[in-house]
């Protein structure tokens, strides 16, 4: 179990092929990582993998090591200077912001004795690895379960709701937690509803009392004043003929002769009696 009263200390290295690092105390390991590198970051020096490294180690175990100060063992002697060199490269200064808000100190140490983080940098996966030896589990929960057998009240209660149950909208399930409860299935029929049977009807033209012909950006076309169907003719609406013809292709009132009034005003546009299609008789546009 890791000790948060002793210090924690991150051992790295990187090869021509991975990163590694080992979290531990006072030489025993609490957890491991090792990562594999892509094609572009094995063409980088051994300076920019190093430091690879050590932010793989901080953002794998952050958590251990925001509390308090820890230290940082690399076989890379330039790195030790890291906080007193100038952020010329982009992985100085990449290193320097992960590891702003942390308390810690690099320190140098040889190849030959960082075996094990040299080790896990040889490994050749592609993905990374993390292995933790540490769990933790509150003691309050061990002694909340332990005080139901040990008190004849909770002892009682309990029987008294196994055994009368007047309105069947609980049971007494034998877990710790409702959490550990498996989830209900249910009913998985498909419920059908019913259609109400005062469906409204769809509105049909029924009537065209007026024609009229309308100009926008100098473009000519026609309206039709219609009277919809289970409709008074006073709330007639003018629509826009191609539209109609389109929605309503059968209907018997399109070919009607309407006659037509003055001037007037049609959508902000002046629109005037227009002048007969091709086939119609001139005569019945008066």
């Amino acid at each position: 179990m890791p000790n948060f009263n002793k210090p924690f200390y991150v051992e790295t290295d990187a090869s021509d092929k991975g990163i590694g690092a080992i979290l531990h105390q006072e030489g025993h390991p609490i957890a491991f990582v090792s990562k594999a590198l892509g094609p572009r970051s094995q063409g980088l020096s051994t300076y920019e993998k190093e430091s690879l490294a050590i932010l793989l180690a901080i953002d794998q175990w952050k958590s251990y090591l925001q509390p308090a100060e820890f230290v940082i063992q690399t076989d890379q002697r330039s790195l030790t200077y890291l906080t007193d060199q100038k952020l010329n490269s982009y992985w100085q200064q990449k290193a320097m912001t992960k590891l702003m808000g942390f308390q810690y100190k690099i320190c140098y140490k040889k190849g030959s004795t960082n075996c094990a983080a040299d080790a896990l940098s040889r490994i050749t996966h592609n993905t990374a690895t993390l292995n933790a030896i540490s769990i933790a589990q509150p003691l309050w929960l061990q002694t909340v379960q332990d005080s139901y057998s040990d008190s004849s009240s909770a002892q009682q209660k309990l029987t008294t709701l196994a055994l009368q149950n007047p309105s069947g909208r609980y049971s007494l399930m034998d877990v710790f937690h409702v959490s550990l409860l498996k989830k209900v299935q249910g009913n998985t029929t498909p419920k059908f509803i019913p259609l109400p049977a005062d469906v409204p009807s769809v509105k049909t033209p029924e009537m065209v009392l007026d024609r009229r012909a309308c100009t926008k950006n100098k473009r000519v076309y026609y309206q039709l004043l219609v009277k919809w169907s289970d409709m008074p003719p006073e709330l007639a609406t003018w629509e826009d003929e191609d539209d109609l013809l389109r929605r309503f292709p059968s209907f018997t009132a399109w070919g009607q002769a309407i006659a037509y009034g003055g001037g007037g005003r049609c959508h902000g546009e002046t629109y005037q009696q227009p002048s007969p299609r091709e086939g119609e008789d001139p005569k019945k546009q008066t």
